[in-house]
């Protein structure tokens, strides 16, 4: 029989515990919320790098670093520059790079 008692916690030990428990939650609630925040920026993050055309703006940034202008990534950047789903910021930078790469001026 003394070896049931001594593996149940005594009563002030559990009322202690789960006060502690109890005192805890908005800690852990801020933690959890923190964590959900984490979790939706890491999911827009993941969507906008896997779609197509983040990917075919991420080849036609590499050709122009390392091939320059030519005629296909020529058509793929005035794709890219008349395509109204593309934010202009996209747009602006790959001009910039362009520039950057000494074709811009054609």
């Amino acid at each position: 029989s003394s070896s049931v008692t001594g593996s149940v916690p005594s009563m002030p030990k559990m009322v202690s515990s789960t006060i502690s428990a109890v005192q805890s939650l908005p800690d852990h609630k801020d933690r959890f919320r923190k964590l959900q925040i984490h979790l939706e920026i890491c999911e827009r993050c993941s969507q906008a790098v896997s779609s197509p055309k983040f990917q075919d703006m991420i080849a036609l940034e590499q050709d122009l670093v390392t091939k320059g202008l030519n005629p296909k990534s020529e058509k793929e950047l005035l794709a890219f520059l008349q395509d109204p789903s593309v934010k202009d910021k996209l747009k602006l930078r790959l001009l910039m790079l362009c520039e950057a790469c000494g074709e811009g001026h054609s």
